[in-house]
């Protein structure tokens, strides 16, 4: 139990990161554009990027396990 607080703790900070770089992005684009639909279009749009980045990297971290096994 004591070996997986650190990895969740990690993951938290993972997510607080990211969501606090789309929120940044958000604000920053809402201060060039003036336009709140914008803004929330990009917020959202990083952290769909950064999802399909995490889940790619989580796949190719499995997919490098299993041919080491082998």
């Amino acid at each position: 139990m004591k070996k997986s607080a650190p990895r969740l703790l990690k993951v938290r900070i993972a997510l607080a990161q990211a969501i606090a770089a789309s929120l940044i992005l958000g604000i920053t684009s809402y201060l060039c554009t003036y336009d709140v639909l914008t803004a929330v279009w990009y917020t959202l749009g990083t952290l769909v990027l950064m999802q399909i980045w995490y889940f790619a990297n989580v796949v190719l971290l499995v997919w490098q396990e299993r041919k080491r096994s082998n």
